[in-house]
């Protein structure tokens, strides 16, 4: 990730413009932390990326103000893992941080940081994954353009199929969670459904053509997957 934010906008003064990058890392680490707490724990690989992040910020800084920026971030870090951990971390107040004070770069750069944070410890987890398709649209991104993005993280990690579920009482949070990993809306029509679905069977279908062993395996788990949503939402049956 390596984002250079120019300081100096011809727009406005250079105090108010690093004033308001300060506030964005501010969000940006703590939407990070938040999205790597959410599955119960903060892997080590998930922190590495986000410290890797502040020492590009840290680079990125006039020379005066490499070792301010570095301490500056690194007390955010301190901090916002301390919430995240004891779950004091309020990501409605983080979002709106964003959107007050980041540009479109901006919050396309705190997403995109943390996709590679969900992605960073090999698993595609489900609860990291709803909370950023939530975040996603609380922030503005198009959802063409996010879920170009999430795929391509997908793509990265173990999207492990799990055993098709017989219980009937389980069956409707598999729908959802299928839906939401694959990226579509489990109360649209079955028609809606079936040409989502047949369009992201092309998408993975060409990837199993690539060469790279792990991109391969993550296609054949996703078209697994998209096989289950056909017989849990039974596309084919008559009503």
């Amino acid at each position: 990730y390596k984002f250079k934010m120019d300081y100096l906008n011809p727009n406005s003064g250079y105090l108010e413009i690093s004033e308001e990058r300060k506030k964005v890392e501010k969000s940006i680490i703590y939407l990070c932390f938040y999205i790597a707490a959410a599955d119960g724990e903060i892997d080590p690989k998930e922190g590495e990326i986000i410290k890797n992040w502040v020492e590009e910020q840290r680079n990125s800084a006039s020379e005066g103000k490499k070792e301010e920026t570095k301490k500056r971030l690194n007390e955010n870090i301190l901090t916002s893992v301390k919430e995240a951990k004891s779950k004091d971390l309020s990501i409605s107040q983080v979002i709106k941080d964003i959107n007050d004070n980041a540009t479109k770069a901006e919050k396309y750069e705190a997403l995109e940081l943390a996709l590679a944070v969900m992605s960073a410890d090999g698993i595609a987890d489900q609860n990291e994954l709803d909370e950023l398709d939530i975040i996603s649209k609380k922030i503005g991104i198009d959802p063409k353009e996010y879920k170009n993005l999430r795929d391509k993280s997908i793509t990265k990690v173990d999207v492990v199929a799990e055993k098709e579920e017989t219980n009937t009482d389980n069956i409707e949070d598999r729908k959802k969670k299928l839906a939401s990993l694959i990226g579509f809306d489990p109360n649209g029509t079955k028609d809606e459904i079936k040409k989502y679905l047949n369009k992201e069977t092309g998408k993975w279908n060409s990837m199993i053509q690539l060469k790279d062993p792990k991109k391969k395996a993550r296609a054949e788990e996703m078209l697994k997957l998209i096989g289950e949503v056909h017989k849990l939402f039974k596309i084919y049956e008559q009503d």
